[in-house]
């Protein structure tokens, strides 16, 4: 009988399947929580309109067009790690499910490999067929069985497991993009504030006739800074 997996071991079995099925899942729930935010949030902080909740809806609706992109960016991060999170339990599902069917073993020998390809080809492990382990003990097993030698066996495993660990690194990359990418829209955000605000205190200067009217106007700069 086949396993269950949980909701999220299922999730990662569609996004190892399909890249383009987990594009469309961060793009669309980053979408959705940015619209929740500012539509559904910032509405409700008003209502309670203590000094935390107004500074908070300041925060979010009143510096400019740059945080709506920031909040869209940071909900595109937690969705990639989401996506990362429900891979990893589909692999750990997967670990835990080839450590109770197969009996792998460090004394396995030549005749062995033909045993676990076969179970490892039927219909019991079709469910984490793509899972990184199976493909894996698969290629290994192939190995031994053209080789006829553990020590290669043990070469490729090792092997491998650098390669597997470099790519687990660099699978955080768009991670690290976007966790750079946010604090520089907000030091954009700072620098197009300072640059409208210093623009409006010469236009004042200029034009001003007295300083009751630069008193006037000081406050709209003030606020851009």
């Amino acid at each position: 009988m086949k396993a269950k997996l949980s909701l999220g071991s299922k999730l990662g079995y569609k996004f190892e399947k399909n890249n383009r099925l987990k594009f469309l899942a961060v793009f669309s729930g980053s979408v959705i929580m940015t619209l929740i935010v500012f539509f559904v949030l910032v509405p409700l902080l008003k209502i309670f309109n203590t000094a935390g909740t107004r500074y908070v809806v300041d925060l979010l609706i009143h510096r400019g067009f740059i945080q709506y992109f920031t909040v869209f960016f940071f909900w595109v991060m937690i969705g990639l790690l989401m996506v990362i999170i429900f891979k990893v339990r589909f692999e750990y599902h997967a670990f835990l499910f080839t450590k109770t069917e197969l009996n792998l073993t460090e004394t396995m020998v030549f005749s062995d490999s033909q045993s676990v390809l076969k179970k490892i080809s039927g219909e019991k492990f079709e469910f984490i067929r793509d899972s990184l382990i199976i493909r894996r003990i698969k290629q290994g097993m192939q190995r031994l069985f053209n080789t006829q030698d553990t020590n290669a066996l043990t070469e490729y495993f090792k092997l491998r497991s650098e390669i597997e660990y470099a790519e687990m690194d660099s699978g955080f990359s768009s991670v690290k993009y976007f966790n750079w990418l946010i604090p520089t829209l907000g030091f954009i955000g700072t620098v197009l504030g300072i640059g409208v605000g210093m623009s409006g205190f010469a236009n004042i200067i200029q034009h001003a006739q007295n300083f009751s009217e630069i008193k006037k106007f000081l406050p709209l700069v003030t606020t851009s800074l």
